[in-house]
């Protein structure tokens, strides 16, 4: 008789813990429904990665994960979401077309090959080019580079115009790099700089200087950059009564 109770007990007890396992399983499914048409599927969390599918306006999607800060892509700053079909479908979305239900909580992606619990994704230096609209991305850090810098040298009261008028895909709010996004990007390389550029799918590189972001707060000085050797310069802009003309390659901020 208390063997027999004994094992009701023992299964009523696997029940329960399988039955709160399964609810806190559900707890973590999180639903979306997209919010615009013709809403893109990408192979990873940048806007050069491969296009893989699209989805309509009120479809249904899954969140399986989210990118770890949020990127901003013209007017809007938004999270990209892992996202799975009602096809099966698995893939990247950007946040700012998707409504996401807010119950429950949305992990943010880690290694496959996790051996801590608080190990996040670490991104390796990676250059996607997308060659129709003359973008290279640097998956590692988000920027967008201008694939083909510009063919001529500018003076510094021409460089705000050219940027202006720059449009390559569907952005139209390029700018100069600082030194620190330069030298980040040159890291991965090998001097000289320029040919190794060429390498990895940039064009039109040239073995001179390139300007970067003016100073905060000064109408006189910029840095430039040599791309031969990575060397960064206070430049002058107005050197013995004459100005200095150099080269542009844009960047834009994706996160």
């Amino acid at each position: 008789m208390k063997i027999t109770i004994y094992a009701f007990t023992f299964l009523l007890t696997l029940s329960f813990l399988s039955c709160k396992k399964e609810n806190k399983l559900k707890q973590q499914i999180i639903k979306a429904n997209i919010t615009h048409d013709n809403v893109l599927i990408r192979s990873a969390a940048v806007t050069s990665a491969k296009i893989i599918g699209k989805m309509k306006k009120g479809e249904a999607v899954t969140i399986l994960g989210k990118s770890k800060s949020k990127v901003k892509i013209g007017k809007w700053n938004a999270y990209w979401y892992k996202i799975k079909t009602i096809n099966g479908k698995t893939g990247w979305t950007y946040g700012a077309f998707i409504s996401i239900d807010k119950s429950g909580k949305i992990l943010i992606a880690k290694n496959s090959n996790n051996n801590s619990s608080n190990n996040e994704k670490k991104v390796s230096f990676k250059l996607v080019a997308d060659n129709e609209h003359g973008i290279i991305t640097d998956v590692s850090t988000g920027l967008m580079w201008q694939q083909s810098p510009s063919k001529k040298t500018f003076l510094w009261s021409q460089v705000k115009s050219y940027l202006r008028n720059l449009k390559l895909g569907a952005y139209n709010d390029w700018r100069l790099p600082t030194k620190k996004e330069i030298l980040k990007l040159l890291k991965n390389g090998k001097k000289p700089y320029y040919i190794w550029l060429l390498k990895q799918g940039f064009k039109n590189i040239t073995n001179d200087a390139y300007w970067l972001k003016a100073i905060q707060g000064s109408n006189y000085q910029a840095d430039q950059i040599n791309l031969i050797n990575g060397e960064v310069m206070m430049d002058p802009i107005e050197f013995n009564g004459r100005y200095s003309e150099l080269y542009i390659l844009a960047v834009h901020s994706s996160r």
